[in-house]
């Protein structure tokens, strides 16, 4: 009998297979998605599907979707494991030397990922999520995936939308005061500088295209 990861993987991959149609598979994962505490299968299927992009895609975008919520309905058991999650797999590719391998839509969903954890967590439970992600940049690939996760994160906090709710426009103000304060906001400006002047020195055209790719 298989068990209720085998079951999860089961089902992505069915849904996968019917995307036009729906379906009792996309059913399934909607409600795995909106239960508390499910993102956590979605995180140990993920774990397992690296030779999977896109089973990797829909564990990921579950994963999104909790950190989205969690500024309104915090699990506070959460934010440490997921936070680990985005750096440390950073940084486990970055040591593989195989980052730039992993597929560019599954590289902006970590980055995004990141982006709303800072803005749910900042900074009562996470003091330095910037100078964390600084210290993750290494070469040309961790460099790409720290402007990427920079730029969601100006995306999601600091870009004013008409569309964002109440509750978001109050939280993101709070977001933009506390990184003023605790000077993360200048540590985004010399991370910034210093991904850019090593990429103007290394010509990483790549990296220097990631703002009009994105």
């Amino acid at each position: 009998m298989e068990n209720e990861d085998e079951t999860l993987l089961r089902a992505i991959r069915v849904a996968m297979a019917e995307q036009a149609s729906g379906g009792a598979a996309m059913e399934y994962l909607n409600a795995a998605k909106a239960a508390r505490g499910g993102w956590r299968r979605f995180l140990r299927v993920w774990k397992g599907a690296s030779g999977e992009p896109h089973v990797s895609f829909v564990c990921l975008q579950a994963l999104q979707v909790a950190a989205d919520r969690f500024s309104a309905n915090p699990e506070p058991d959460a934010w440490p494991e997921l936070r680990v999650l985005t750096l440390s797999w950073v940084r486990s590719h970055s040591v593989a030397g195989s980052l730039s391998q992993v597929p560019a839509f599954l590289r902006t969903k970590i980055a995004v990922i990141f982006a709303l954890l800072l803005q749910s967590c900042f900074p009562q439970q996470w003091a330095s999520p910037v100078s964390d992600l600084a210290a993750v940049v290494q070469d040309g690939s961790t460099a790409r995936f720290a402007l990427r996760s920079l730029m969601m994160l100006i995306e999601e906090v600091m870009v004013y939308s008409a569309g964002r709710k109440e509750a978001e426009v109050v939280r993101n103000s709070e977001v933009k005061r506390a990184l003023k304060e605790t000077g993360e906001s200048a540590r985004i400006v010399d991370l910034l500088l210093n991904i850019l002047a090593s990429a103007i020195k290394a010509q990483d055209d790549e990296l220097l295209a990631i703002q009009v790719e994105d």
